[in-house]
């Protein structure tokens, strides 16, 4: 089995050894450096890794706009003290693809990487209300012409990282229901899954209000 790369930064030696040990226990990865993080962009340039595994308290903006840019083929995951300090919708906009809490077990955060790179979903914390209000409204959001008023709406509320059960009861539908309408959306949309619908709603050229 072809392992996937994986790099790891941060400034936390014994949270890096910890992580490191349960990527290497994992049959799907394989760790290729430890990083300071002033040398993230040159040393991954270098390495081509699959995976960065980037542990800051900072939105970072133009170090992961840089890496982003530079090393597109990378998937990043952040991993940070307060997930809900960060904007969410930018992160996701930006192209991260996960945002993890370091209180997690490194066991914990090597599942979620798992999930990540192989069946491809997005991993963030659920919006908070404040997130909702300021980066997702109806009539902001780009989708495709070819979408109903209904789908429209469901795929409004999928975008507000509302589950199943969430929208069927806020537009008194059967889940068995917006379950249907999903899997519409996807098909139009050329997408297979929940978080491919949200990122390419939050990666299009709209600009939501901040």
């Amino acid at each position: 089995m072809q392992k996937f790369k994986v790099m790891l930064t941060g400034s936390d030696y014994y949270w890096m050894h910890g992580i490191s040990v349960a990527l290497e226990e994992s049959p799907h990865f394989e760790v290729i450096e430890n990083l300071d993080p002033h040398l993230i962009l040159e040393h991954t340039c270098q390495f081509l890794p699959d995976v960065m595994i980037w542990r800051t308290e900072n939105e970072e903006e133009e170090g992961i706009a840089e890496l982003i840019k530079e090393c597109p083929q990378v998937i990043l995951v952040l991993v940070v003290n307060n997930p809900n300090r960060f904007n969410i919708t930018k992160l996701m906009r930006m192209g991260i693809s996960g945002c993890l809490p370091t209180r997690l077990l490194p066991r914990q955060i090597v599942t979620a990487v798992e999930l990540i790179v192989i069946t491809g979903i997005f991993c963030f914390p659920r919006l908070n209300k404040n997130q909702i209000k300021e980066n997702v409204k109806v009539d902001q959001i780009a989708m495709p012409e070819s979408l109903t008023p209904r789908e429209r709406e469901i795929l409004t509320l999928l975008c507000r990282n509302q589950s199943n059960q969430e929208i069927a009861a806020a537009m008194c539908l059967a889940e068995s229901t917006v379950k249907t309408h999903l899997h519409n959306i996807f098909r139009k949309m050329g997408i297979k899954k929940r978080g491919e619908a949200i990122a390419a709603i939050y990666k299009n050229d709209t600009t939501f209000p901040s």
